[in-house]
């Protein structure tokens, strides 16, 4: 049971994260919510809400994929075209720099843009000329 409490630590930290309260959710909709004992913790996280579950969440992630291909391909049709998409980092991302220290990039819950938007790229140059070969640190 300890292990099914600590599943529920991420479900009890996003209305935070989304700076909203858990009593405005629509619905709850998801894999783990086929687990009956998850089922049960999460009714009680919620509440009491009932769980939506004609939504078969494999399905609308393949779905959801399908679109952001589409959309990034060029070749959806004009109803896709027109949707934007956002997504957000769950952990900070940063790159180490001169002097061996990390250098945040992209804090944590940060709203990653679609790829035409150029205005949050930093340009990182190397310390010494005529290098023919870098490594870079990526910290998550």
């Amino acid at each position: 049971m300890d292990l099914f409490r600590k599943c529920m630590v991420p479900v009890e930290m996003c209305p935070g994260d989304a700076k909203m309260d858990k009593s405005i959710v629509h619905d709850v909709v998801g894999g783990s919510t086929r687990i009956p004992i998850v089922q049960q913790l999460h009714q009680d996280f919620f509440k009491g809400k009932k769980l939506c579950k004609s939504i078969k969440p494999d399905e609308a992630v393949a779905y959801g994929g399908v679109v952001q291909a589409a959309i990034f391909s060029g070749e959806g049709n004009e109803k896709v075209m027109d949707l934007l998409l956002f997504d957000v980092t769950p952990l900070s991302l940063g790159l180490e720099t001169a002097g061996c220290t990390p250098a945040k990039t992209t804090c944590r819950l940060a709203i990653c843009t679609p790829p035409a938007d150029q205005d949050r790229n930093r340009d990182q140059s190397v310390t010494q000329d005529e290098v023919n070969i870098e490594t870079i640190q990526q910290f998550v």
